[in-house]
């Protein structure tokens, strides 16, 4: 009973935090992996994703729950979100489990740091994040049985373990690092490291190995976007992208204002002796720190850092296109940061002081329910992540789609201006801004912004509106040359072709 009401708590704990985004609309991926994705909504079922790699990345669990979700909430936002309020929870719920587990006095705490920390609401309130949400669902009831497993050593107990991780892996491939975390937790007890350890792990790093070649080779295969200097570094600035990713991360745990979609920060450069200076001085800092630590937060600590591995910047994701670092891509790993948090507040002196440590949730639960507002809709989510990327051309960008998407031209097209001044080779930004000077009946602007969406990236429809503001202009000749060089660079462009024989045939 006790188990149900705690359960109870939690949800309701959780309604209250994201009540503002639970009637938010679809924002950003949501649309291309959703309500906008063909495979999602007229496919008969999703046996697909199981068996063809054509989406992202290969997560057939994730896309199963697309499908299954579309069907059962259609294009209402208010079905998924709770869906996700609800395993977030949940997920709470078993990180004290898990902490009580791990013989952390205080698991309840950590659970409570995990269900209100800001850090997590961009995983919690964007619909897309179930693979986050899920994944870690999946990732803590594996490591559960795992811990279940060591001290009973009954083979089914194993074998659902090794299941579980194939789904994790199934719903997103960040779980990857799970079985490092295997090879971490005995050592809470004191346990020497044993060749059987390794015979029992073989499964899980065989299947993490699987996974994360197949994702490597899925996101080559697909995404072909990049431009971003974070996809030219060499292998020897990996490293220092990974240590100046993962102190912007303990920086935002500690101290989570200023949330955003996107970051800026800067590639770090080796030959600069300030990046050096910053991080040697941040390792130290941090190493200190631990060397203060029981041997269990320690351990708790490595656990966490094992766990963030996939984001930090030693293998490129596509999503670093945009920003090097993002809020939930931290999720999974928090697990291990509300057991470290907890585990180090018992320890707290005075006592008086030590209980005031359990009101700390609390603050943390108001600037999540503030922060959660941000996802209440696509025009909040990109204004606040173009406040923080006052010089990125993407929040720009995307806002004026908002506004283009609502028939909004006049509004839209400031930002698309914007885009373009902060990225002259912003091909789409300067076609949208083509279409707003064409709607405007600015017919010089508009060849101006056609012409310049050419020389950034042709494509078929740049140079058809591109014919069509030469022939509203009575150019023929124009119309008739960019048809030709149209021809040349889509030469299967069935509807370029029809219209230049049109136009050649025509007196």
């Amino acid at each position: 009973m006790r188990g149900f009401v705690a359960a109870v708590g939690l949800l309701i704990g959780a309604l209250i935090i994201f009540y503002p985004s639970l009637h938010g609309e679809f924002i950003m991926d949501d649309l291309g992996y959703i309500v906008r994705n063909p495979w999602i909504t007229t496919t008969a079922s999703p046996w697909l994703f199981w068996t063809s790699g054509e989406q992202v990345d290969y997560w057939p669990v994730t896309y199963t729950y697309y499908w299954l979700a579309y069907r059962a909430f259609g294009e209402n936002p208010l079905g998924y979100h709770l869906v996700s309020v609800a395993l977030h929870a949940l997920n709470a719920g078993l990180v004290v489990l898990l902490g009580k587990r791990l013989e952390v006095k205080w698991a309840w705490l950590a659970g409570l740091l995990f269900l209100a920390h800001p850090l997590h609401v961009q995983a919690v309130s964007w619909i897309v994040q179930f693979k986050t949400l899920f994944s870690t669902t999946l990732a803590l009831a594996c490591m559960l049985l795992f811990l279940r497993f060591l001290h009973t050593r009954r083979l089914g107990t194993y074998t659902l373990a090794v299941v579980v991780f194939a789904a994790a892996l199934f719903t997103k491939t960040s779980t990857v690092f799970l079985p490092a975390v295997f090879l971490l937790l005995p050592r809470l007890w004191g346990k020497p490291f044993r060749v059987q350890h390794v015979v029992t792990l073989a499964p899980f790093f065989v299947l993490a190995l699987v996974g994360g070649l197949t994702t490597v080779g899925i996101n080559e295969a697909v995404f072909h976007e990049r431009s971003a200097a974070v996809f030219q570094m060499s292998i020897w600035g990996r490293p220092l992208l990974a240590l100046q990713n993962l102190g912007f991360y303990i920086h935002k745990l500690l101290l989570p204002i200023g949330l955003a979609f996107m970051y800026p920060a800067d590639v770090p450069s080796v030959s600069q002796a300030s990046t050096w200076l910053k991080l040697i001085t941040t390792c130290f800092v941090a190493a200190l720190v631990v060397l203060r630590c029981t041997r269990r937060e320690q351990i708790l600590a490595l656990a966490f850092v094992a766990l963030l591995l996939p984001s930090l910047g030693l293998v490129t994701v596509p999503g670093m296109k945009l920003s090097l670092t993002a809020d939930h891509w931290t999720y999974l790993a928090d697990i291990f940061a509300a057991l470290f948090a907890a585990s180090l507040l018992e320890r707290i002196t005075p006592p008086n002081l030590r209980r005031l440590a359990w009101l700390l949730p609390l603050p943390l639960a108001y600037l999540s329910f503030v922060h959660a507002q941000t996802f209440a809709s696509q025009e909040a989510f990109w204004r606040n992540a173009m406040r923080l990327n006052a010089n990125s051309a993407a929040p720009a960008y995307n806002l004026g789609v908002v506004y283009d998407e609502k028939k909004q031209l006049i509004e839209a097209t400031p930002y698309y201006e914007r885009a373009v001044s902060l990225d002259p080779k912003h091909a789409r930004a300067w076609y949208n801004l083509g279409r707003m000077h064409v709607a405007a009946s600015k017919w010089d602007e508009a060849r101006n912004s056609f012409e310049q969406a050419l020389n950034a990236e042709p494509s078929a429809e740049a140079y058809m509106a591109l014919t069509r503001v030469y022939l509203v202009r009575g150019e023929r000749r124009e119309a008739i040359q960019t048809l030709v060089r149209a021809a040349r660079d889509f030469p299967g462009n069935a509807e370029i072709a029809a219209w230049l024989r049109d136009l050649l045939s025509a007196p």
